[in-house]
């Protein structure tokens, strides 16, 4: 039979999808004519994806930015658990709902400061783990000349975790920071080691970004 060898791997969390409006032309009989970008969150490169169809294209899209919501779910904002996907050895169950959590690996979210364990649906529902709550989220802003001062004032007195400063600009994709090199960012929540919470001291925006982009 075939034979196959292992070449390299991608992390996914390190990529994102950047969909590209294209479309077979009429009568045309070239296959793969439908593709979408796979771009490096740090611009190292980006990796072009090829798809049969406009079907096949938007079902590949869908189950990637299904994966990197299983890493970090928005839902992780409304809870002071700090959870990671886990992958629980015997069977376990839901402490929300207390149904079981299926599958082999990568079941569900532990919290690794109280080892409460949950389904991905259940994180908004859960009790608190006793840790302080999330300071609110401020609202979205648009910054403009006159008022980017009082951002930076006033960025030091929201409630935050520590300080950081980003290494490298990020575009993260819906409800995640967008920032640039040497950015002063306040840290609000560590929600698991691929992913924290805080806000731009430069915009006062809030949203979700990977740590390794600071330092």
């Amino acid at each position: 039979g075939d034979q196959y060898s292992f070449k390299e791997a991608l992390v996914l969390h390190d990529y994102k999808v950047e969909d590209v409006s294209n479309s077979a032309r009429v009568g045309s009989r070239d296959k793969w004519s439908y593709f979408w970008l796979l771009a490096h969150r740090q611009n190292k490169t980006a990796l072009t994806m090829y798809a049969k169809t406009e079907e096949m294209k938007q079902k590949w899209i869908d189950a990637i930015e299904k994966a990197l919501d299983n890493v970090c779910p928005a839902a992780l904002q409304n809870t002071d658990h700090i959870f990671q996907m886990h992958s629980f050895e015997k069977p376990a169950n839901c402490t929300e709902c207390d149904k079981l959590l299926r599958g082999i690996f990568y079941q569900g979210y532990l919290c690794s400061v109280c080892g409460v364990a949950v389904h991905k649906d259940c994180i908004d529902d859960v009790r608190s783990c006793g840790a302080p709550r999330l300071p609110p989220r401020p609202p979205s802003v648009t910054v403009v000349p006159e008022i980017l001062r009082r951002n930076l004032s006033s960025a030091a007195r929201k409630p935050y975790m520590f300080k950081v400063r980003a290494r490298f600009a990020y575009q993260g994709p819906p409800d995640h920071l967008s920032f640039d090199s040497d950015d002063e960012i306040y840290v609000t929540n560590k929600l698991n080691n691929m992913c924290w919470e805080g806000y731009v001291a430069r915009t006062g925006k809030t949203g979700f970004f990977p740590p390794d982009h600071v330092e």
